[in-house]
């Protein structure tokens, strides 16, 4: 892969997807698919597409359809292999029920020194599952089952943010190789501008530092400014755009 940050979010992003879904080498990709969570994204897509000619796409869209439908379940997200020119494939996918989503590949540029928000405690989400659970308030059922089913992952530090001994916020570290990646930061939106954010993510850097991460990413929502800005502010600079299509619903 020509870009190292995003080499580094999608093989990260491969061994999640490889723990949730089983596998299946097709003509154009590689099908990951998930029978018990079959309304997720994550755990039913069509990655690793190699389509350079537009011509093709009928075809491999087909395949990949069959593939899906033949199992009771839907291709829910389209991701074009790394450095693959996504051109021919646009195109045709948002003519066909796809909508593009850019994300953005963000790397640590330097280990920021710890940080003590006052008045929030960051505590292992395996202690503390009812409190975990509570920060998933308005996600759907699936959503907090495939969460909870990781949170005995030995890959994954899973950490929950309290304040005033309420739960306040989430977000994991996942360790693959000597890659570490910042996943699921999200703040109960009634503890946002309170260092939450902040404090979490030192938290998870922390356990970056302590195991040795010789890269530190993560991935953001283009479109989630507040997001971006947040892992600028710990130490965090964009180094690339994933380019991926989502089904619409």
């Amino acid at each position: 892969m020509k870009h190292g940050t995003v080499g580094s979010v999608l093989r990260s992003n491969q061994a999640y997807y490889s723990q949730i879904c089983a596998t299946e080498s097709l003509e154009w990709g590689i099908a990951y698919w998930s029978e018990a969570f079959p309304a997720v994204a994550e755990a039913n897509q069509f990655r690793e597409v190699i389509v350079s000619d537009a011509a093709v796409m009928p075809q491999a869209l087909a395949a990949a359809t069959d593939f899906f439908t033949n199992r009771g379940l839907r291709c829910r997200r389209w991701a074009p292999a790394a450095d693959q020119p996504i051109d021919a494939q646009r195109t045709f996918l948002e003519s066909h029920g796809f909508e593009p989503r850019h994300t953005l590949a963000m790397r640590l540029e330097a280990w920021p020194a710890p940080l003590d928000v006052a008045g929030v405690r960051v505590l292992p989400a395996r202690a503390m599952r009812a409190a975990f659970r509570e920060t998933f308030a308005g996600d759907d059922a699936a959503t907090i089952e495939l969460a909870n089913e990781r949170l005995d992952d030995p890959s994954l530090d899973m950490l929950v943010a309290m304040v005033d001994n309420r739960p306040a916020g989430r977000c994991a570290f996942f360790e693959v190789g000597d890659i570490g990646r910042i996943v699921g930061l999200n703040v109960v939106e009634s503890m946002r501008g309170r260092g939450v954010a902040t404090a979490l993510l030192s938290s998870a850097l922390a356990v970056a530092h302590r195991v040795a991460s010789r890269i530190v990413c993560a991935q953001v929502d283009a479109e989630n400014g507040v997001a971006r800005a947040c892992f600028e502010r710990i130490g965090f600079r964009q180094d690339g755009v994933i380019v991926e299509f989502d089904a619409v619903a």
